[in-house]
């Protein structure tokens, strides 16, 4: 979605080519997600007495939140080197919504994945005092995925980037100082 974003707001803003998030991010993911899955199966070898399974899962898991605070970074970076572009032109309720949401749920993942880390330091040993601790798991695991997921619903792309959104914000004419900022839905509100 950060390269629609990009697109909408202004591509001349962007350090690099905006496909190349796709192209970075998504691998970053996959062999995130590959180490820690062969992490979890050699982990899950109960005659193995080694911890290379938990290492290479966590691995994955470190990887995962480096990549996930470094595009973070890169959406902070844009965000900044276009905001002469968003602060002058009228921004739509919907845009701003699916922005805000969007955001809501990367940070709630991030939150996720680095409680994840900390839960899996010590590995998967029953005597694991993070493993064990439920409060920090229901906060920290299961209420920010909840809270990513419905917020994700809030930031659905369609709301935006439809069929009829061909259009840039840099490509509207500027806000005059002083002039009334009209929404595309009719709501008004002051500079």
């Amino acid at each position: 979605m950060i390269y629609k974003i990009i697109r909408y707001i202004d591509v001349t803003k962007a350090r690099f080519n905006p496909r190349l998030i796709y192209w970075v991010f998504i691998s970053c993911d996959i062999v995130s997600l590959a180490l820690q899955s062969a992490g979890g199966g050699l982990s899950s070898d109960s005659s193995s007495g080694s911890r290379y399974g938990v290492k290479l899962a966590l691995a994955g898991l470190i990887f995962q939140v480096i990549t996930l605070a470094a595009f973070m970074i890169v959406c902070a970076d844009y965000a900044f080197r276009s905001r002469h572009v968003w602060r002058n032109t009228r921004i739509t309720t919907p845009f701003k919504l699916f922005v805000g949401f969007l955001a809501l749920a990367v940070l709630t993942i991030f939150i996720r994945c680095c409680y994840r880390v900390y839960e899996l330091g010590n590995g998967f040993s029953r005597g694991s005092a993070e493993l064990r601790n439920e409060g920090l798991f229901i906060g920290l695991e299961s209420v920010m995925i909840v809270v990513a997921a419905y917020a994700l619903i809030g930031a659905h792309p369609g709301l935006v980037f439809n069929k009829h959104s061909k259009d840039s914000l840099s490509s509207q004419k500027p806000i005059v100082a002083g002039e009334k900022i009209e929404d595309v839905d009719g709501s008004t509100a002051s500079d």
